[in-house]
């Protein structure tokens, strides 16, 4: 949403500047509110779209690295005393759970932190469209209240100072997918990164 602020800012200094408000700046603000929900909305598609990308790339890892790295740590630890032919379906009973666990609290944790920026995302939005809504309601009424623009500035400054970097995020995601360490803390330190990422 890096336009938006830029689009709103300039539309509110052209308010607070201006003694006479012409009607093409109604016209202007209400443009700009829906220029804002078209961005939303592509915001959001990317954001799916990266995380359906990521969602593969963890079935690949699995199938791909962690799989064959796997199955090397059990026939590293297979003591000589073990018979493959007799107990090969226990080990693999043992095996298969630990990478369907493997699997599954990845894309639980890729899907939490989803969750976790498309919240930010619709709360940002909201504070935008707020802001957008209360100056279209201003240049209609003409209104310059010292009180109403502080509001609008502060506004406009939280929508600016609050972006998500998409390119960090996607290696960020990308990091987490291919440790190999211990799942428990990669989830932790995941966590860590996007609520860091989401604040300003």
């Amino acid at each position: 949403m890096n336009r938006l602020p830029c689009l709103y800012l300039l539309c509110l200094f052209a308010f607070i500047s201006c003694a006479k408000i012409p009607v093409q700046s109604v016209t202007l603000a209400e443009s700009i509110t829906r220029e804002g929900k078209r961005m939303h909305e592509l915001n959001i598609a990317l954001l799916n779209s990266i995380y359906q990308e990521k969602r593969q790339k963890i079935n690949d890892f699995i199938r791909n690295d962690y799989t064959p790295w796997f199955s090397n740590e059990i026939v590293k630890n297979i003591k000589d005393s073990v018979q493959l032919k007799t107990d090969l379906p226990l080990i693999l009973s043992k095996a298969l759970p630990v990478l369907s666990v493997q699997i599954a609290d990845r894309q639980s944790a890729l899907e939490a932190s989803r969750v976790l920026l498309l919240d930010q995302l619709n709360a940002d939005f909201l504070v935008y469209q707020a802001s957008c809504n209360e100056l279209t309601y201003l240049l209609e009424s003409a209104v310059k209240l010292d009180d109403a623009k502080k509001k609008l500035m502060n506004r406009a400054t939280a929508i600016s100072g609050n972006k998500i970097d998409f390119d960090q995020l996607s290696q960020m995601l990308d990091r987490f997918i291919a440790d190999k360490g211990d799942l428990g803390q990669n989830i932790e330190a995941l966590n860590k990164a996007i609520r860091k990422l989401i604040k300003p």
